[in-house]
């Protein structure tokens, strides 16, 4: 009788374990089809989500680079009152946004002094002004803005735009996502 129960038992293991490697041959085609119809879906809504997103993050780091730009020319303004009457930031646009930093005499007949050039983030970023993507700021030797120098900057990445806010009074120089 035990001999019985042991063969029973070993039976019913072995059946078990057959039934097991037989269940769990793979999957069948149709299991895989929906598995990548649905992970192509959820695909096709992410993608444009990411770009958009990309797109942001240059236009946040462009306009952080402009601001970053605008507050060292004012400073530079006011620490070289003596060597210059101004200090200009001409921003241009050629493989991408760039600042020339530009120191102007108190001679007249000086000419323009080179300080040092930026580039400002990826080519696909653009900077403007008033529509213009070739433009001076110019701040005094006290470090306020000149007349015409203050304004909104506007730094735009495909759909992601950001501001660039040159206070006119204040001379105050901030980022934001509206004008």
């Amino acid at each position: 009788m035990g001999r019985l129960l042991e063969g029973l038992r070993a039976g019913a293991v072995y059946r078990a374990a057959s039934r097991k490697t037989t269940a769990a041959r793979g999957y069948t085609l149709l299991e895989l089809l929906l598995t990548l119809t649905i992970l192509g879906v959820l695909l096709a809504v992410a993608v444009p989500s990411f770009a958009h997103l990309f797109s942001e993050r240059r236009a946040n780091y462009t306009a952080a680079e402009v601001q970053r730009v605008l507050r060292a020319t004012q400073q530079l303004a006011a620490a070289q009152a003596g060597r210059f009457r101004r200090v200009e930031a001409r921003f241009s646009f050629g493989e991408g946004p760039r600042a020339d930093l530009w120191g102007v005499p108190w001679q007249d007949w000086l000419p323009a002094v080179p300080l040092g050039s930026v580039g400002l983030g990826a080519p696909t970023t653009t900077v403007r002004r008033s529509g213009a993507l070739e433009f001076t700021v110019a701040f005094a030797a006290s470090g306020s803005p000149l007349p015409g120098s203050q304004g909104t900057l506007e730094v735009a990445d495909g759909a992601a735009v950001r501001y660039v806010v040159v206070a006119a009074v204040t001379g105050r120089v901030r980022a934001s996502s509206t004008p």
